[in-house]
């Protein structure tokens, strides 16, 4: 047999032993997707001719045969998806034909060979001082209990890598410099490790390839380095949840052109949101959240017409809100800036696509626009702790995805729109506490019968508790006091049967 294509079936077993000594002229094995167990033989070391292997999405367990470094012929290696044990045999440094080699999602330990990274091979394989894995381009290791560093050595040898994917391991230490000799990089993804270190200056070396830098969820320190505007090609940087500080290089923005996916929220950063990344007009996703940033938010950033997902919350930007250009935004958060005044510009109702709006925690003055109501696919707005005023739209009835609503804490009046029925059974939690809101609890309210939680304590409520609010089936969380509610309760709440906490203290009943 020279090729076998087993794969997609619904095979069970194990791989046969005696195959390896019987088929010596294999050249392609594929039983990949099946329901094979037991052990990789390491008879199948015998299979010199063989070019390519995938057995990935099983559950084969053991550990993989050191056997295997015979197969000088292997191009392509796939054992991904699993349960494989011990660790990457350094004798597969012998392996000098490999091109792709997936081993995630398996149960791996150790390192990383240092030994790959060699000349002359492992074992007795490697005399005459070959270049060892000078073909390899792709390497997949996530998802598995790989530990120890990068190492340097590996730049020796495979400089025609373009993949090198090892995240959700517990690898530590830092990047190597030394790796800025992979020139052909495009894929650098170790993100969910325990990195350390800066992120090297001598990565500028990969000006025309690296296009996905992917180093989120570690603990990296220093500063964006300058000398990365060379990356021309850079699609996706991702750093967030790291340990990062100093100020964003503005010069990135002036070659950065291709950039899609900017993350570097939950780190340390500071100075002002550079001015030069208006040019980044292909962004997709920009995220800069929970940092020290000062200053304004750019209005050049109106470029960004592609942008979908902007979060910039739990910083300490100034100044009002900008751009209505934006009109591809899905998810915005402007939550808990401090210092961003002004009013809620009408233009904002050109996000019609917008589906989750966080601007609480800001010093935001005027009324809710009416012309939001164009929002229809608004699921989530949060606008608590400002000092917004004036009345709740009745046009917002139009939001009849909405799911959670925040207002409270601020100085809103007038009273709940009965016409907000419409948002039905989507919503779920809807807070106009501590606001100068009046008049009566709803009785259409009454078809928010998914309803969780409802917060409308410290205002100015007047009238009785409507009986028919007993359809809320699901309220946990009923707050009412602090308001001038009159009446008796309703026999009908005794079938709020999910109700964990009902206050009403402090009213006139």
């Amino acid at each position: 047999m020279v090729n076998c294509s087993l794969y997609l079936n619904s095979l069970s077993g194990t791989l046969p032993s005696s195959w390896g000594a019987n088929m010596t002229q294999m050249s392609r094995f594929y039983v990949y997707e099946n329901s094979l167990i037991g052990s990789l033989p390491e008879s199948y070391g015998m299979w010199s001719q063989l070019i390519e292997m995938d057995v990935s999405g099983n559950q084969l367990n053991g550990t993989l045969p050191s056997s295997w470094s015979s197969l000088t012929a292997l191009r392509k290696l796939h054992v991904f998806h699993n349960r494989l044990s011990g660790t990457l045999p350094e004798s597969w440094v012998n392996m000098s034909g490999l091109r792709e080699l997936a081993v995630n999602s398996n149960a791996l330990t150790g390192s990383l060979p240092s030994a790959w990274g060699g000349v002359g091979g492992v074992g007795g394989g490697g005399g005459g001082g070959a270049t060892i894995f000078l073909n390899l381009t792709s390497f997949y290791g996530d998802v598995n209990q790989l530990t120890g560093s990068l190492p340097d050595s590996w730049s020796n040898s495979m400089r025609h890598l373009r993949v090198f994917s090892a995240a959700y391991n517990a690898l530590s230490g830092a990047l190597p410099a030394s790796w800025s000799a992979m020139t052909e990089l495009v894929t650098f993804s170790a993100f969910a490790n325990s990195l350390s270190g800066q992120i090297p200056e001598a990565w500028s070396a990969m000006s025309t390839s690296l296009q996905e830098f992917l180093v989120n969820n570690n603990q990296l320190t220093g500063s964006l380095p300058e000398s990365w505007s060379a990356l021309s090609s850079l699609t996706q940087f991702l750093v967030q949840n790291n340990r990062l500080t100093g100020s964003i290089p503005p010069s990135w923005g002036n070659t950065m052109l291709r950039m899609r996916r900017f993350y570097a929220q939950q780190n340390s950063l500071s100075g002002e949101l550079p001015s030069t990344f208006q040019s980044m007009v292909n962004l997709v996703e920009f995220a800069v959240n929970n940092n020290q940033l000062t200053g304004t938010l750019p209005d050049g950033y109106s470029t960004w017409t592609r942008l979908q997902t902007l979060f910039v919350a739990s910083n300490l930007l100034s100044g009002s809100l900008p751009w209505s250009a934006m009109v591809s935004l899905l998810q915005v958060d402007f939550s808990n800036c401090q210092l961003l005044t002004g009013t809620l510009p009408v233009s904002w109702a050109s996000w019609t696509n917008m589906s989750e709006l966080y601007l609480g925690g800001n010093q935001i003055t005027g009324s809710f626009p009416p012309q939001w109501s164009s929002m229809t696919n608004l699921t989530i707005f949060v606008a608590n702790g400002n000092k917004l005023a004036g009345q709740l739209p009745d046009a917002w009835s139009k939001w009849k995805k909405m799911s959670q609503f925040f207002v409270h804490e601020n100085s809103l009046t007038g009273t709940l729109p009965a016409s907000w029925s419409a948002w039905g059974t989507n919503v779920l939690y809807l807070y106009v506490s501590q606001n100068s809101v009046a008049g009566s609890l709803p009785s259409s309210w009454s078809s928010m019968t998914q309803m969780i939680q409802f917060m409308a304590s410290s205002m100015f409520l007047s009238g009785t508790l409507p009986s028919s609010w007993g359809a809320m089936t699901q309220l946990q969380y009923l707050y009412l006091h602090n308001n001038s509610l009159t009446g008796t309760l309703p026999a009908s709440w005794q079938e709020l049967s999910s109700a964990v906490l009902v206050l009403l203290q402090h009213n006139t009943f």
